[in-house]
């Protein structure tokens, strides 16, 4: 598994960033890394929660990338049979 270095936040920033991951990626995080529980999600620290959110973020950004590949690869191959 790669491993992308991590990411410095200034401490006053810091809630802001989570809070902004949250709104966005808190139920995917939950879904994807906790079984669907909230209570273990919430037991998290702030950085392990922004951790979380992260990876759903690049794991649902990749998946749209792949899938738009497909559609594309299967655009062309069909304009390429008729």
């Amino acid at each position: 598994m790669a491993t992308i270095p991590s990411i410095d936040v200034p401490n006053p920033d810091a809630a802001d960033v989570l809070a902004a991951l949250e709104q966005s990626y808190r139920s995917d995080a939950i879904n994807m890394f906790h079984s669907g529980s909230p209570v273990t999600y919430d037991a998290l620290s702030g950085v392990n929660k922004a951790r979380d959110c992260i990876r759903a973020f690049l794991r649902i950004q990749t998946r749209s990338y792949r899938r738009r590949l497909a559609q594309e690869a299967i655009s062309v191959a069909e304009v390429e049979t008729t």
